[in-house]
């Protein structure tokens, strides 16, 4: 039971990590496009007066057919920045999480690695330590759920924090990247209902 809370912790710090990084981001993406929509509106408005003045009834027609369809691009361009926007935030809040993870000090970076091995490793699996690990293979070797599951432990992984565990059936990718991945896909959703609010 305290290991599946000890997992938890580092994915809950992840997910409250990208809710209100997103949730920032998104107030402040909203303003800059009800600007960008704002002004746009308003030098078509502008354009349509001077229009208005110069052609009389048929002019009044065709400004109200501008000032919609300019209205109608303006909104399409800034939904389509704000959402380019909001995808290269997602993408960095994930990345900031994986830094994060690895910035963890070593005492909590060791308890998350011993909270996946004891959550996911089998029997005989090879523990594969990435390159720039904060623990040594000793320090993970002397662990208790290292040995009394009969793993063995290697470095040298080439990926960024966490672990991989080499199994004789198939490998499980625990690595920094991949968990919050799986984080991602779990609240995406969500993180993209706080950000496409309306």
């Amino acid at each position: 039971m305290e290991n599946v809370e000890n997992q938890k912790k580092p994915v809950d710090r992840i997910t409250d990590e990208i809710r209100k990084s997103a949730e920032l981001y998104a107030e402040s993406l909203s303003a800059e496009a009800e600007k960008y929509y704002s002004e746009t509106v308003n030098k078509a408005e502008a354009e349509a007066s001077d229009y208005l003045i110069s052609q009389r009834e048929e002019a009044k027609k065709q400004a109200e057919e501008i000032i919609s369809r300019k209205s109608t691009l303006a909104k399409l361009e800034a939904r389509k920045n704000l959402l380019g926007a909001r995808q290269k935030l997602v993408e960095t809040v994930f990345k900031r999480a994986v830094n994060k993870l690895n910035e963890m000090d070593k005492s909590d970076y060791k308890d998350f690695i011993i909270s996946l091995i004891s959550s996911y490793a089998e029997e005989g699996d090879e523990v594969l330590l990435p390159e720039n690990c904060k623990l040594s293979v000793e320090e993970i070797e002397s662990a208790d759920i290292v040995k009394s599951k009969g793993l063995t432990v290697k470095g040298g992984g080439k990926f960024n924090g966490g672990i991989m565990l080499v199994g004789k059936k198939f490998d499980k990718d625990l690595s920094f990247t991949a968990l919050c991945d799986s984080v991602r896909e779990k609240a995406e959703s969500e993180i993209a209902d706080k950000l496409f609010k309306d």
